[in-house]
């Protein structure tokens, strides 16, 4: 008779689970038949009503840790960027002696004499020393750039970022423009 009833097919049988078992609708009725039909059949209904709720319990948990994980994140990474972006703001505003809000490449190789900016630059996870071999990694081979742009290609080059296709493309360029300019362009390998 439960089975005629509540599980005459497998769709039925999942709807039943679903709406008696999870939803709890009605359940007196099913758990009365089936410990009628057989005590077996009852107390797999009773493990069943037990164990749903703790696994949806448990998904729901994982999902709400996930999503804090990742809000965490990314709160911690916008801090960061910030604290980046005004100390590395104050250093230029001290450095710029002429007050055009704009910064050349002998401010720039001041900037990388101070001690301060050096351990921002570290902290952010920047390589210094590429920076001091080549400023045109920033600079793109202008003499100078706006506060801004500096601070964005700075940021840009955090080692935590992923390569972009525009990173990819930019790369392109600028190996074409190297290669046009003289067609000479030295690489070192360094060793790790």
């Amino acid at each position: 008779e439960l089975g005629a009833r509540f599980f005459p097919n497998l769709w039925q049988g999942m709807w039943t689970l679903l709406f008696h078992g999870c939803f709890l609708d009605g359940l007196c009725l099913l758990a009365d038949m089936a410990f009628k039909e057989h005590a077996l059949y009852g107390l797999l209904l009773l493990a069943f009503i037990a164990i749903v709720p703790l696994t949806i319990m448990n998904l729901l948990v994982g999902v709400l840790v996930e999503v804090v994980g990742i809000v965490a994140a990314a709160e911690q990474e916008s801090t960061t960027l910030r604290l980046i972006t005004e100390n590395l703001h104050e250093a230029l505003v001290a450095l710029d002696v002429n007050r055009n809000q704009m910064i050349s490449q002998l401010e720039f190789k001041e900037l990388m004499r101070m001690p301060e900016v050096v351990t921002i630059f570290n902290d952010a996870d920047i390589d210094v020393l590429a920076l001091v071999r080549d400023p045109d990694v920033i600079f793109a081979g202008d003499e100078e750039m706006t506060f801004k742009e500096f601070l964005d290609e700075v940021l840009l080059l955090r080692g935590s970022n992923q390569a972009t296709v525009k990173d990819i493309v930019q790369l392109k360029k600028q190996l074409l423009k190297e290669l046009r300019m003289g067609g000479k362009m030295t690489f070192t390998a360094e060793a790790p």
